[in-house]
């Protein structure tokens, strides 16, 4: 399987966007493995080889980093509450479990495939983004900001704070 290697000036969301299309090529990939992995299950998991676990944690590593850097957007998006920020962060950790063919917490999915599972997430989260703003009362969204201007272990960000008139 290739890695895909975005340009620095990309957004945390194209970023995100091919880190689910990697992860859905990662999925098909080891479905046709002979191991055939697909459900979310431990057992899943340690059929995979040392190779595909690692790239499954790199996939896993570099999606909560993206996510990292869209919580500050989310916060600060008018029409998204804390609801939805807690939304956002548990469908970020079901994607992740999902890479490790695992379940978010520990209730049932409806799917046991964790490519759909992954998927589903996925789609979710995209939903939540469209109510993110990407102009008007930021100098400049968060979800444009390119990732790579945050600097080291994010120290250097400077993130624009939403000023409210008290009338």
């Amino acid at each position: 399987m290739e890695r895909k290697v975005m340009p620095n000036d990309s957004t945390p969301v194209e970023k995100l966007s091919q880190l689910a299309q990697e992860a859905q090529s990662f999925f098909e990939h080891v479905r046709g493995e002979p191991t055939n992995a697909w459900r979310l299950s431990e057992w899943t998991w340690g059929r995979l080889s040392r190779e595909q676990q690692a790239i499954a944690e790199r996939l896993g590593h570099d999606l909560r980093q993206q996510m990292a850097l869209l919580v500050p957007a989310v916060q600060n998006a008018p029409l998204l509450d804390k609801r939805d920020l807690a939304r956002f962060s548990r469908l970020g950790r079901t994607m992740d479990a999902a890479l490790r063919f695992q379940s978010f917490r520990t209730r049932r999915e409806a799917d046991p495939r964790a490519s759909r599972v992954f998927q589903r997430a996925y789609d979710e989260i995209r939903r939540l983004l469209e109510l993110v703003p990407l102009q008007g009362s930021f100098e400049l969204s968060m979800v444009d900001r390119p990732a790579n201007r945050l600097g080291r272990n994010h120290r250097n960000a400077k993130f624009p704070v939403k000023k409210q008139s008290v009338k």
